[in-house]
């Protein structure tokens, strides 16, 4: 069984040897697409420092420790704080089900959505912000974005390096996968209202690709952007069809017998097909970059298979932000 509570001395020992690597007292693992409020993932030095609290506003704060540590500013006006002792899982009945394990996060996922929701910052923090924290913090990913383990820990990963949920945690990772990874996406696209011409509307309009298509769709795009690729693909097939049949009777076409006016109408069919060929492959493209990043797992969601190597995300830490820079020892 892990001492993680050693773990993470051993990490903080390791920060303070090596003040120049790249782990931080905190740094931001979500942005809610919304309200802008964001997730940061930090240790108990970001969880005691007032100052910091104060410059980033965050007055929710989710303790990820045993029950014996301290919430640093609990009782204090404006603070809310939620204990998720996520390392004891096991000791709760009945959670080694991915139901059970469902329900076993349930408060502390709806504590999150609840601050989220109504633009307040968030911290949830450990001892070092690599274990429990971050496996608190991969379990909200895999329940707002309805992302397998996999993508999910990438994604936490590209924000915060050092977390690694290990030993028993992991297991409780992989059960909640059976049931946050491929939700209903149509359940949640008609929830957020989304229909059909304003998703589509929404993927047209988008400058920076499925990102910003998936941030204003709610991530709810899935169904319709298969139905996309699927249908350009098919429309490109027949447009090469009809190429290819022209090419092969290009002689019939460009014979001596053949009238002026008819050589030029075959040229500009040809002419047109390959402009519709290029638009269709363009949309084709641009759709499956769309499902790619918006949902990495959508072909095991279409084969029910589980994802195990998903592709890598590909968000930024934040719309608009720069990589993180260490202030103070926050990586913000």
């Amino acid at each position: 069984m892990h001492d993680f509570r050693a773990e993470g001395q051993r990490l903080l020992e390791f920060q303070r040897r090596h003040p120049r690597s790249s782990f931080r007292d905190c740094d931001v693992v979500f942005c809610h697409p919304r309200t802008g409020a964001v997730v940061f993932v930090g240790s108990y030095v970001a969880a005691k420092d007032a100052a910091f609290l104060q410059e980033y506003q965050i007055r929710h704060i989710v303790n990820c420790q045993e029950p014996s540590s301290e919430n640093y500013f609990e009782g204090e006006t404006g603070f809310e704080y939620f204990r998720f002792d996520v390392a004891n899982w096991k000791r709760q009945p009945d959670v080694e089900t991915s139901e059970g394990a469902r329900r076993y996060v349930s408060a502390v996922l709806s504590f999150l959505d609840a601050a989220l929701d109504d633009g307040n910052n968030v911290l949830v923090h450990c001892y070092a912000g690599a274990h429990r924290a971050g496996t608190t913090a991969v379990a909200y990913l895999m329940h707002a974005h309805g992302i397998s383990f996999a993508s999910a820990l990438k994604r936490a990963q590209k924000r915060r390096p050092v977390i690694n949920p290990i030993g028993r945690l992991n297991e409780l990772l992989t059960l909640l996968e059976l049931r946050f990874a491929g939700r209903c996406v149509a359940w949640r696209c008609s929830k957020r209202g989304h229909n059909l011409a304003t998703t589509m509307m929404a993927f047209f309009r988008s400058g920076r690709g499925g990102l910003q298509f998936a941030e204003r769709t709610g991530k709810s795009s899935f169904l319709i952007m298969f139905l996309v690729w699927a249908f350009t693909n098919a429309i490109l097939f027949n447009v090469i069809l009809s190429f290819a049949s022209n090419m092969t009777h290009a002689s019939d076409y460009l014979s001596a017998s053949v009238a002026d006016a008819a050589k030029i109408g075959f040229f500009v069919d040809n002419f047109l097909i390959l402009v519709d060929s290029a638009i269709q492959l363009r949309m084709c493209r641009r759709a499956r970059q769309v499902l790619d990043e918006a949902l990495p797992d959508w072909r095991n969601q279409m084969t029910g298979s589980g994802s195990g190597q998903s592709s890598p995300a590909r968000e930024p830490l934040l719309e608009g932000s720069t990589p993180s820079q260490s202030r103070g020892g926050h990586g913000l």
